[in-house]
């Protein structure tokens, strides 16, 4: 729930004139006369406008649900892809020890870069 929808958006105006108004009328069937209503009127207005919808529903939330969404499974992704190799570089590891060949020691190599970027270099700072 939104609790900021719960306040209110004031708006205060406020004008002050003077509504002296000396002119010449003319009513069909009357004489000339003159009009003169003076003084000076101030006048307030106070508008609190309070949008209940947005208690219930905002649109923009969804927008960044997804966007949340999308990154979650990116990052879920990018976990799982950097665990499977980096499982798979140990299980090359353990082989290589006991049997070196120079196939292994590529695909060693192959996978450290990869597990290097996943990483931002932080698994080759580790390896040192």
């Amino acid at each position: 729930m939104r609790f900021s929808a719960l306040l209110p958006d004031i708006s205060i105006n406020w004008g002050r004139y003077d509504d002296t108004d000396r002119s010449l009328s003319a009513a069909p069937g009357q004489e000339n006369y003159w009009d003169e209503n003076s003084g000076i009127k101030q006048v307030f207005q106070i508008k609190a406008k309070w949008d209940l919808k947005r208690l219930l529903f905002n649109r923009n939330d969804i927008i960044i649900l997804k966007e949340k969404r999308k990154n979650f499974e990116i990052i879920q992704k990018k976990i799982t892809l950097c665990r499977r190799t980096f499982f798979r570089w140990k299980k090359l590891l353990l082989i290589y020890m006991m049997n070196p060949s120079l196939r292994l020691l590529i695909e060693l190599e192959e996978r450290e870069a990869v597990l290097d970027r996943l990483s931002a270099g932080g698994f080759n700072l580790l390896l040192r």
